[in-house]
């Protein structure tokens, strides 16, 4: 049996090979670096940091910035980074972006708190934040929760 072409059929084992391998793909991001996004001088925010993956013919990444930065502007702590991918596959390829925009919220430190794709809501995004301590405090519970 002769070998399916690997740009066509990718991720699917290979019918000569005897034997199930699965495509290489990106590890999943844990956690982020600045430079890992290909912004000169970007830095994290010292409490978060909302890191917006987009494209320049995207028309939900606008609505998605605008309300990403209004969040920023009002939160002390939280830096809004806008990342565009347009010749730039290889960051939306290193990070696993399949699609725009896709919101990834990282903690001071540029751990993953959260991923999100599509237009976030003003107030996920808020009680989102609200669960990410300022450095050298305890996390708030999510609204609605009793300490234990």
């Amino acid at each position: 049996m002769s070998a399916l072409p690997a740009d066509r059929y990718a991720g699917r084992p290979r019918q000569d090979s005897g034997r199930s391998e699965p495509a290489a793909g990106p590890r999943p991001v844990t956690r982020l670096d600045p430079s890992d996004l290909g912004v000169p001088g970007a830095r994290l925010g010292s409490r978060a940091t909302l890191v917006q993956i987009s494209t320049a013919f995207c028309a939900p990444c606008r609505a998605a910035r605008a309300v990403l930065g209004r969040v920023a502007e009002q939160a002390d702590g939280v830096v809004h980074l806008d990342v565009d991918v347009t010749g730039h596959e290889d960051v939306a390829e290193r990070l696993g972006v399949t699609s725009t925009p896709t919101i990834l919220v990282l903690d001071a430190d540029g751990g993953l708190v959260a991923r999100r794709t599509g237009v976030p809501r003003l107030a996920d995004v808020r009680a989102l934040l609200d669960t990410i301590p300022q450095r050298g405090s305890a996390p708030r519970p999510p609204t609605g929760a009793t300490p234990s």
